[in-house]
């Protein structure tokens, strides 16, 4: 099966299924990226390209914790779904979520905004 074909067979399964068109979108594009990233056919690809990817995305794009974490299931959806290929998914780990607390300003601080 081409690349085409999988990707055609990656939006249909997306419509089957009733997800929204924002998460069609975004895995359609997710799912382009990676193949331009690997420039191979999608069936001959392991584990180890996906940890690449996702390598790549993370310390040469500078993506998110939450942008990588969407590519990550939007090639896991590919591969489990559309490919039947059940990878280990412990070897593709998602990445951890770091929470930023908003600052707390002090009484006077409040009141020197007033």
């Amino acid at each position: 099966m081409t690349n085409e074909e999988i990707l055609q067979k990656l939006e249909e399964e997306i419509l089957l299924r009733g997800f929204s068109p924002h998460t069609l979108e975004e895995y359609m594009i997710r799912a382009k990226s990676f193949m331009l990233y690997t420039n191979r056919p999608l069936e001959e690809l392991t584990e180890l390209d996906i940890r690449s990817f996702l390598l790549y995305i993370l310390n040469v794009k500078k993506l998110s914790a939450a942008s990588v974490n969407g590519y990550n299931s939007a090639l896991q959806f590919l591969f489990g779904a559309i490919l039947h290929r059940h990878l280990n998914f412990y070897d593709i780990p998602h990445h951890k979520h770091v929470y930023s607390y908003p600052t707390v300003l002090t009484m006077k601080e409040v009141q020197k905004i007033y």
